[in-house]
């Protein structure tokens, strides 16, 4: 991605999250707003907490099954890169902490970023399938769902499946892929780059090798189990943080309030979703359970402050 694109879409992005944070700011009552967060119980602030640190362990686990398995890095060292790589998220543009975290693994263990990276990006399609699933799940109990939304699960459907199509290939036929790859390079970079075209190769062959890491079946239904943990525990959370504002909550909630974040961020913002997370909880909250929209941007800046900080 050239420089000057990356810059476009970082001023897209702000842009988006400002248009949207402006929106927030000039229509909704600010003394309610401050009367929802005054509502936070403190004694739910360490499960809360709890429950962010329990499904960033999971993540390391599941990445640890993702990456060759003769140059698997600890659980520790995994652990750090996420959490290195979540602080990236929140502080730079282009959801930069998806590459600091394979360049930080990179840079400590015997792991090249290529390889990494690759692992991160099949990681993204386990957590792409899992949250079409729970969107699925949640669906039929939805009491009104946005024709937006639905436009959004479809998209990410195509895409997934996509990535999934070009990641059983590269597995089954890594040849005919890097083949491929060679001549898309040939065709852009003409005759005057082979030295980029060598290296774009070489990195392309270090990511094949990355998708081949899992080995067997049993590796494949763990990877499933853990990705699954990964988004049953975030509704956990999203479920709890409704409870921690002095609401009666439930697991559909926080299920709902999860699909909703998660397909809001992908829209493009500012660093660390800020103004597509907070749409994300007020069409869950506000839009689906009728909710009023200060107590849904109160909640969104109490969970958002907490996965930040933790």
């Amino acid at each position: 991605m050239s420089k000057l694109k990356k810059n476009f879409l970082s001023l897209v992005g702000a842009a988006i999250s400002i248009g949207i944070i402006a929106y927030i700011v000039l229509t909704f009552n600010l003394a309610d707003f401050w009367n929802e967060l005054a509502r936070v119980k403190m004694i739910y602030i360490l499960p809360l907490v709890i429950l962010i640190l329990i499904g960033n362990i999971v993540r390391a686990l599941r990445w640890r099954l993702l990456l060759p398995a003769k140059k698997r890095p600890s659980l520790l060292v995994l652990f750090e890169a996420i959490m290195v790589g979540f602080t990236a998220t929140f502080l730079l543009p282009l959801r930069a902490g998806e590459f600091v975290r394979a360049f930080y693994i990179s840079k400590i263990e015997e792991v090249s970023f290529s390889g990494a990276f690759a692992s991160v990006v099949t990681e993204r399609v386990f957590d792409v399938l899992a949250l079409l699933g729970l969107f699925g799940i949640c669906f039929g109990f939805m009491p009104s769902v946005p024709t937006f939304v639905g436009v959004a699960a479809k998209s990410l459907a195509i895409i997934a499946f996509a990535i999934a199509c070009v990641m059983v290939v590269a597995y089954k036929k890594p040849r005919f892929i890097l083949g491929t790859f060679y001549n898309c390079c040939r065709m852009v970079t003409r005759r005057r780059f082979h030295w980029l075209t060598r290296k774009l190769l070489k990195m392309a062959n270090e990511f094949v090798i990355g998708l081949q890491t899992i080995s067997s079946l049993s590796e494949i239904l763990l990877v499933l189990f853990y990705s699954a943990c990964v988004w049953i525990f975030g509704c956990l959370f999203y479920a709890l943080s409704i409870s921690a504002l002095g609401t009666e909550g439930s697991l559909l909630i926080g299920a709902v309030t999860t699909v909703m974040i998660a397909l809001a961020v992908a829209a493009p913002s500012a660093p660390g979703f800020l103004g597509t997370y907070q749409v994300g909880c007020v069409v869950a909250l506000s839009g689906i359970y009728g909710f009023s929209e200060s107590y849904a941007i109160a909640y969104s800046i109490v969970t958002h402050v907490l996965q930040a900080a933790f």
